[in-house]
């Protein structure tokens, strides 16, 4: 169930951040430009904060838009913290409940 697997009630195109992480590592290097024109929850922008990639998203429903602002808000704090502690080898466990 693409939604349960998102963790995003009632969007009719979620998939789980695993999608993008895996074509982000394919197709594009750290440090690249992402564009995700109909960004929609965010689950890209969250995919781009975890792999190093710059993200532009843009997205016309404004409740989804907030949606993804704080997603990717939340997962850039929550990097910021962890890249403090001791063990940064342990950062693809970060915003894994984004």
């Amino acid at each position: 169930d693409w939604e349960s697997a998102a963790g995003i009630d009632k969007h009719c195109a979620a998939f789980p951040v695993e999608l993008p992480l895996w074509a982000l590592e394919v197709y594009s290097d750290e440090g690249a430009v992402v564009l995700d024109p109909f960004m929609g929850s965010g689950t890209t922008g969250v995919a781009c904060v975890k792999r190093g990639r710059n993200f532009i998203g843009s997205e016309k429903n404004e409740a989804y838009f907030k949606l993804a602002e704080e997603r990717i808000n939340t997962c850039l704090i929550e990097i910021e913290e962890h890249s403090r502690e001791e063990f940064p080898e342990d950062l693809p466990k970060v915003c894994e409940d984004i």
